[in-house]
């Protein structure tokens, strides 16, 4: 699978309720390592916040 697709199964994977309950403690970090690197982008400049 290429990583392109990959990163868009997961990104899709990680904001399902199923995908919580079976496996939280990688939800958890996926979401926070998620933050982080938009946290890190708006730093950069590269995201803009819209509100």
């Amino acid at each position: 699978m290429p990583v392109e697709k990959y990163a868009v199964v997961l990104e899709g994977l990680v904001g399902t309720e199923a995908t919580g309950s079976y496996a939280p403690d990688i939800v958890e970090r996926v979401r926070r390592l998620r933050a982080e690197r938009f946290a890190f982008e708006r730093r950069q400049g590269r995201w803009k916040s819209f509100m």
